[in-house]
């Protein structure tokens, strides 16, 4: 934490002043020790978070608002209920749907119980139809050798066509209450259209209500308790439960920020900080402002308050094992430094270098050969004696 907080609230610079002593000499010259050390430069700007995938939640049906579950910044998860209107017709409608299921369902168990039934009525008929035509068979032969009249077996032909007809009978209702059959069928298909109208019926009760659509956040609430709304009215606004930070960086420094660099963010309600990445760069400049924004990812899934703002510091660039050296002992036009060479003033140029943040970083090899001496604050000629 005290890593993040040294970046936060820029204490690179006022390190550099510790490490590298500056201190000044009997006469009030100011000097600097060249010396090596790490260098870090940040840009610093204000923020706040946004919401993501922010959406409009609005009413589907008219009705009066029975109860607000829903708190303006607390998070919920998906399906959780937030406004709820009332429903005691939808409620009714639901309870009916229902009650016609489960009397379809009813129906669909009894059609089971009449299969088996028509199933053993079947088999009986079939068996006393074999039974009779055998009978019926040995007459025959009987009535050939004179045995029996030609009136009983009329008689009992008339009784084989009988027991055939009710075995037949017996078998189309046999048929019908089994698995495919036309009266199974009807019955499942009565359950089927039981279900869809129950589910009509729930979806319009649900209409009266609005979910949270995802994990997320209240962000606003419109409407009061126990108030009028009609279709499409707003009720509340939510947004996703992962934020993400946005920032406003001077157009001047559009070409040190890019994506991937490492930022910290503190919140201006709290002393927490949070380590994020620079995500992209908005190409498109606010004219008013000479801003561009910058968006940044959280490093950590946090849940984050919308609309809280925020302390950003960028880091831009990174050196390791550099001379930095504070601007006020470069003199320019040419850019040059004065070192205290035994009591004499001798000018170096500089060539290569890197300004950051009031800071100049010095890239010259020549300069490495100076590391320990002092430059001074005060521009002199080459040679000069230092006073």
């Amino acid at each position: 934490m005290e890593r993040k907080r040294y970046f936060i609230i820029g204490v690179t610079a006022l390190i550099l002043v510790v490490l590298l002593a500056v201190f000044t000499s009997g006469d009030e010259i100011k000097s600097y020790e060249l010396n090596k050390t790490d260098f870090k430069e940040t840009l610093s700007a204000s923020g706040r978070v946004e919401a993501k995938n922010r959406i409009d939640m609005i009413f589907q049906k008219a009705g009066t608002i029975q109860e607000i579950f829903g708190v303006e910044g607390e998070f919920y998860k998906k399906g959780d209920p937030l406004i709820i209107l009332g429903k005691v017709e939808e409620e009714n409608d639901v309870d009916s749907k229902n009650l016609q299921l489960r009397m379809a369902q009813n129906n669909f168990n009894d059609t089971v119980n009449q299969y088996k039934i028509k199933s053993l009525n079947y088999e009986v008929s079939k068996t006393s139809f074999e039974n009779i035509k055998l009978m019926y068979e040995r007459s025959l032969k009987l009535y050939e050798a004179g045995g029996i009249s030609q009136k009983e077996l009329e008689d009992l032909l008339l009784q084989v066509k009988e027991a055939e007809a009710r075995a037949l009978m017996a078998e189309i209702e046999y048929q019908s209450y089994a698995p495919g059959g036309s009266v199974r069928e009807k019955a499942l298909i009565d359950i089927q259209n039981a279900k869809i109208q129950l589910e009509k019926a729930e979806i319009e009760r649900n209409k009266k209500i609005i979910y949270a659509p995802f994990d997320g956040q209240v962000l606003t609430i419109s409407k009061e308790a126990f108030s009028n709304v009609q279709i499409g009215e707003v009720g509340l606004v939510y947004s996703e439960e992962k934020s993400y930070i946005t920032t406003d960086i001077d157009e001047r420094d559009y070409q040190k920020v890019k994506a991937g660099q490492k930022a910290f963010i503190q919140f201006l309600n709290s002393s927490e900080i949070l380590e994020g990445t620079v995500r992209d760069v908005s190409p498109v400049i606010d004219r008013t402002k000479g801003t561009i924004k910058v968006r940044i990812d959280l490093d950590t899934e946090v849940a984050l308050k919308t609309d809280i703002g925020v302390n950003v510091e960028i880091i831009v660039s990174e050196y390791e094992d550099k001379i930095i050296l504070p601007s006020e002992f470069v003199f320019q036009n040419p850019e040059r430094i004065i070192i205290n060479n035994n009591g004499k003033a001798l000018v170096i140029p500089l060539n290569e270098y890197y300004r950051a943040q009031g800071y100049y970083v010095l890239m010259d090899q020549e300069i490495e050969n100076y590391l320990g001496k002092n430059v001074i604050a005060v521009d002199l000629e080459d040679g000069k004696t230092i006073k």
